[in-house]
């Protein structure tokens, strides 16, 4: 059939049509970005790791339990390497040192404080990121001046057990950092362990031991694993009448199969019973060199066929979307992370009217990002459990490399601009008082131009706004906040599985720009319970009541029961 760009009389009838099917005509036939990118909605997640070395504890002191009385007048730390003629250098200043002795100077004390200064120096080292141990060597101390040895750790030899398979390569690119260092940084060590272990499908476990090279020498013992397949299936109800209340998403990551240490991923997810929604989505992600820089690509193509009240208008849509993006960790820690990245996406969504009789809209985005993401868990809260992640992204689009023209009449927007900039900010921080879990989330969106279909922000189940269909509504400029406040997980069929129940309140405002332009705000709250079944089979059941119409007039949506159960493989 020969399909032309629809007319003005054409576009007459379609918006007589809308206007017959006005609850549905927010839903028109372009997937929203969280639809397009179905990998954010079955991440495989960085497992949380706690310390990666464990302080050594105190070995035994000679004078811990002395009634010898002494007075100190000074206090000296020398390296191990420092021979007769003075110390050697020291990872932490004179004036850093000083903190562990001060109390003790010109004052009579037991000469258990020497074990004291001892045990409080090595703990400082720890603290600053320094392995090493700190020795009492043979002396007098009768004059009052105390000496004391510091063994600053390095690494004599790594030595790696077991198999990475043909990732073996990437991850001694990682730990070959660690061979030599002197003094042994914790810091340095941790990223590069970190890195290692973020190389796909690899599992690291290392152990320090004593190196039989001479003092201060350590060995790192590592053993390595590998997981060459991943995988995981999600079912949920989450869905809109128009493109399908029932959505099933099935990811599988083929890991580690070249020495770049790659991950690829190939997702479907849509209607099972109908040909509503259909996406299909590949990711590769692969490391280059040995400092953590790393590469991913992606593509997704979606079909939809609107149904319910939009069925009438025979809709068809067809998307792309593409992207290219390089990220380099510039902090890697246990509880810090930093990354920043930069990278172009392609977009190409295209509606067809009348089973192709015409062309509705017709967008092409190419837009430039850069962005900066991170997580912070602070130590001194680490019994309380709370976690900080942030992402801020700045996003540029471009008239050029085939991208729409302003001003087109196919355009998803009346007067969007295709080179439009866009901010991006999302936050959320966590954590535990007793048995109480909290939890809060906050996103942000602003924009100086009216914006295409792609770049707008939506709500709905699938971003903040549980209760609403997935992007039911969406603007050029947002504010959503998400709180939810649960317990921690309760023991059900005898500790072999765990639940928590959960109570949230979602809101946002959205603010359009240009022709038709206003603000609108939507709010819904609701329980729900969350259960581990077993290890890898997780359910999650929510009741959601919206407060607000999406259309700004008329009554809101119905409370909705929300379902979905998810297995990892």
């Amino acid at each position: 059939m020969h399909r032309a760009v629809m007319g003005v009389s054409a576009m007459a009838c379609l918006g007589s049509a809308l206007l017959v099917a006005a609850p549905a005509a927010a839903q028109v036939a372009l997937p929203s970005r969280q639809e397009l990118d179905p990998a954010r909605a079955a991440p495989i997640a960085a497992a949380p790791r706690g310390d990666l070395f464990k302080g050594v504890e105190a070995g035994p002191c000679a004078f811990r339990d002395s009634p010898i009385k002494v007075t100190l007048k000074a206090v000296e730390f020398h390296g191990a390497t420092s021979g007769e003629s003075g110390g050697g250098a020291l990872a932490l200043s004179d004036q850093a040192l000083a903190s562990t002795y001060a109390e003790f100077i010109g004052r009579e004390a037991p000469l258990s404080v020497v074990c004291d200064i001892r045990d409080r120096a090595a703990a400082l080292y720890l603290r600053r990121g320094v392995l090493a141990s700190v020795v009492i060597p043979e002396q007098k101390i009768a004059d009052g001046r105390l000496t004391l040895t510091v063994v600053e750790a390095r690494i004599a030899a790594v030595n790696y057990h077991g198999d990475a398979g043909p990732a073996q390569k990437q991850v001694a690119r990682f730990l070959d950092h660690l061979r030599g260092m002197a003094p042994f940084d914790l810091d340095v060590a941790q990223r590069y362990l970190l890195l290692a272990s973020d190389v796909h499908g690899v599992r690291i476990q290392s152990v320090l031991k004593p190196s039989p090279v001479g003092q201060g020498a350590l060995d790192l013992d590592i053993a390595i694993s590998r997981d060459a397949v991943d995988g995981s299936v999600v079912a949920q109800n989450y869905g809109s009448k128009t493109v399908g209340r029932d959505l099933t998403l099935a990811r599988l990551d083929l890991n580690s199969f070249t020495a770049l240490g790659e991950r690829t991923s190939i997702l479907a997810y849509g209607t099972l019973s109908s040909d509503e929604q259909q996406v299909v989505q590949v990711v590769e992600r692969f490391f280059i060199g040995g400092d953590g820089l790393a590469a991913d690509l992606s593509g997704s193509w979606a079909w939809t066929r609107p149904g319910d009240v939009l069925k009438p208008l025979d809709l068809e849509g067809e998307s792309f979307a593409g992207g290219v993006r390089l990220t380099y960790p510039l902090m890697r820690h246990r509880r810090h992370n930093l990354n920043i990245g930069a990278g172009l996406d392609v977009i190409d969504q295209r509606v067809e009217f009348g089973g192709g009789a015409a062309v509705l809209t017709d967008d092409h985005l190419r837009v430039f990002f850069v962005r900066l993401d991170g997580h912070y868990a602070p130590a001194g809260l680490a019994a309380n459990s709370v976690a900080m992640t942030g992402v801020l992204e700045l996003r540029q689009g471009v008239h050029g490399l085939g991208a729409s023209r302003y001003g087109e009449p196919t355009a998803s927007r009346f007067l969007g601009e295709p080179d439009a900039t866009v901010t991006r900010a999302e936050g959320e921080i966590g954590g535990r008082a007793g048995p109480m879990v909290g939890k809060l989330k906050v996103a942000w969106q602003h924009a100086d131009d009216p914006l295409l279909s792609y770049e707008e922000y939506g709500v709905g189940n699938l971003t903040v706004g549980r209760g609403y269909d997935p992007s039911v509504i969406s603007g050029d400029r947002a504010v959503a906040a998400s709180v939810e406040v649960s317990t921690v997980p309760l023991p059900l069929a005898g500790g072999r599985a765990a639940w928590r129940p959960y109570a949230f309140y979602d809101t946002a405002e959205l603010t359009n720009l240009g022709f038709g332009a206003g603000k609108l705000d939507l709010a819904s709250a609701g329980v729900g319970v969350r259960a581990q079944v077993a290890s890898r089979v997780a359910f999650d059941l929510t009741w959601a009541k919206p407060f607000d119409s999406p259309f700004g007039v008329g009554d809101e949506p119905p409370s909705r029961v929300l379902i979905s159960l998810s297995a990892a493989f």
